[in-house]
C-alpha cells in the first residue's frame, strides 16, 4: 500500500537551508554534484526507517552516514556519531588510540 509523500524540492531546500549544506549526523558539508558513491553525497535519510518518508521523518545526511547508519535508531546512533567524535578529539590531542 502506497504512502501519499508531502516531501518537494522546496521542502529538500529548505532542510538544506536549516543544516546549513551539512549532513545532520556528522556535520560534514554535502557536496552536491558529487558522484553516486561519493560519501559526502546528499541523501535522505529517515530517522524512524518503520516510518515512510515524511516531512516530520527525514533529514539530509551524507551518503556515509545513511549508509552506515541502516537500521540504527537515531538515539544510537548520535550515542554512536558521538563516541567517534570524542576518539578523534583524543586522537588530536596526542592521547591513546
Amino acid at each position: 500500500m502506497g504512502h501519499d509523500c508531502d516531501i518537494d524540492g522546496d521542502f529538500v531546500m529548505g532542510l538544506w537551508q536549516i543544516q546549513g549544506g551539512k549532513c545532520y549526523w556528522f556535520g560534514v558539508p554535502l557536496l552536491l554534484g558529487a558522484g553516486n558513491y561519493h560519501p559526502q553525497k546528499p541523501s535522505l535519510d529517515r530517522l524512524d526507517g518503520a516510518k515512510p518518508y515524511s516531512r516530520d521523518n527525514v533529514v539530509l545526511a551524507c551518503r556515509a552516514a545513511n549508509m552506515g547508519r541502516n537500521d540504527s535508531d537515531a538515539e544510537t546512533f548520535h550515542e554512536f556519531v558521538n563516541a567517534i567524535k570524542m576518539a578523534c578529539c583524543i586522537m588530536d590531542a596526542g592521547g591513546a588510540t
